[in-house]
């Protein structure tokens, strides 16, 4: 798995190079880059992020530093992004909780689309469904069949509202009827 993370991040590195390049018209970054990860210091998007930002500082003989800003699902990180300087030197790392901002937050104080421009895809994350060994349940039939049977009785933890986990929870939720 970690050869296979660090392969995404050399793809995703090599493909921000050549849009960097081409976009400034003077030597970037200037300066230390910003990285602002929404999510949680020490959680599985922050430990990425400080793995993209390790890569991008060596390649661009400048630090690149992640800052956390937590709150509000993705929101705090994101909106201070959206309204920051706008230098170049500050970008946000996000996941999939972004393309949902909308939707969920519909007056929002900033456009999660026409306020950002995607750099690169850094990669994919496979997500898994688990239960508890006491769950009377040993394969994806049973446990919908059980859902169904004992409408109410069963939860999730996910990581927030629009976070993956909850979107994918909610699809699967949906097409299991």
């Amino acid at each position: 798995m970690r050869r296979r993370t660090a392969f995404q991040l050399a793809v995703a590195l090599a493909a921000t190079r050549p849009t960097l390049g081409r976009a400034a018209t003077t030597p970037w970054p200037t300066q230390p880059v910003r990285l602002v990860c929404p999510f949680a210091a020490g959680g599985p998007t922050d430990v990425a992020a400080r793995l993209l930002a390790e890569g991008l500082s060596s390649q661009l003989s400048q630090r690149v530093l992640i800052e956390n800003r937590t709150g509000s699902g993705v929101l705090v990180g994101t909106e201070a992004v959206a309204k920051g300087p706008g230098d170049s030197h500050t970008m946000l790392y996000s996941t999939i909780a972004h393309a949902v901002l909308r939707p969920l937050f519909p007056n929002l104080s900033f456009d999660p689309v026409a306020d950002f421009q995607p750099v690169a895809l850094v990669g994919t994350v496979p997500m898994l469904l688990m239960i508890n060994n006491a769950v009377p349940a040993r394969n994806l039939q049973e446990l919908i069949k059980l859902f169904r049977d004992r409408p109410g009785d069963y939860n999730y933890g996910s990581s927030g509202a629009g976070g993956a986990v909850h979107l994918a929870t909610e699809l699967f939720l949906q097409q299991a009827g």
